[in-house]
Formats: C-alpha cells, structure tokens, sequence
C-alpha cells in the first residue's frame, strides 16, 4: 500500500497595500528591483508619481550587512535601513 503525503499550500504575498502605502517584500535584491521596475511602469502608465525621499529598503537576515547593487525607483536611489538582528528576539503566541 502506498503513502500518500499531502503539503499544505503556501501562498506568498509580495506586495501588500493600505491606502497610499505599498509594501513590497522580496527573497532577494534583484527580485525587489524587477518589483520596483514595475511600479515605475505602473507610475508611468496611471501618472502616479512615487516619494523616493520616503521610500526606504530595509533588510534583514544574516546577510544584512554585505554590500550589495543599489535599488532604484523612478531612476533615483533608495535609501538603505540596516537592523541589527542578533539582539532582536521574537515572541509568538498561538491562541487556540
């Protein structure tokens, strides 16, 4: 008799909205760019202008901290924010 093993389906949400507020989230840099590109193509297509100003890109892992391409959007650069996570310690409670 054969086993059957079933996975769960993930589903992966890279782009999250609230109101005027986007947040995109990407495994990897060139990843977040091909997203960025394409919110310039959306901003050039509906006339929507994007503040670069208060854009920022915000990594987090073990990886942090390497230098990596700069990510662009509407052809000027993002800001970069850097976390220390080694300090960082999360709680998470399941309520059943």
């Amino acid at each position: 008799m054969g086993v059957i093993l079933t996975m769960p389906i993930i589903a992966y949400y890279g782009c999250l909205v609230y109101a005027d507020d986007i947040l995109l989230l990407s495994h990897s840099v060139q990843t977040m760019q091909y997203m960025l590109d394409i919110c310039d193509s959306y901003a050039i297509d509906y006339d929507v202008k994007f503040n670069c100003e208060k854009s920022a890109a915000l990594r987090i892992g073990p990886r942090h901290c390497y230098i990596c391409d700069e990510l662009t959007l509407s052809g000027k650069p993002l800001g970069c924010v850097h976390i220390d996570t080694s300090s960082l310690r999360v709680q998470v409670r399941i309520m059943i």
